[in-house]
């Protein structure tokens, strides 16, 4: 994997800033695991823009959305701009909500809070 770079995918928005600040903070824990070239994130509403990065890779790139499931952004909005690069070293790995087994992680993180919610 040290040969391929990992591009986080978010919303961002100008206005809230809560994409931005999460998708940056799992770029930087994906960062102390040191296990691909790099870590980078793009935003569909905010710099650095997804499309701008899509044009500058040269080298393997695998862009992951960080989105529950296949709404626009992630059906629409990533693969126009993923089908106009003629990129061929850009891979789409779909968004994090398709993956197997996050509807599991979201039901032990639901868990967890619960359970320490009532033991306060």
């Amino acid at each position: 994997y040290k040969d391929t770079i990992v591009n986080l995918v978010a919303h961002g928005s100008k206005r809230r800033p809560a994409s931005r600040l999460m998708t940056k903070h799992l770029e930087a824990e994906m960062v102390t695991r040191d296990r691909y070239r790099q870590i980078s994130s793009s935003f569909l509403e905010e710099a650095p823009y997804f499309e701008e990065v899509t044009e500058k890779i040269k080298i393997p790139t695998v862009s992951i959305g960080l989105f529950v499931g296949g709404g626009t952004h992630a059906l629409k909005d990533i693969k126009r701009v993923m089908n106009a690069s003629p990129n061929k070293n850009h891979f789409y790995g779909g968004t994090v909500g398709d993956f197997p087994g996050f509807k599991d992680l979201l039901v032990e993180v639901a868990a967890t809070v619960a359970v320490a919610v009532k033991g306060r």
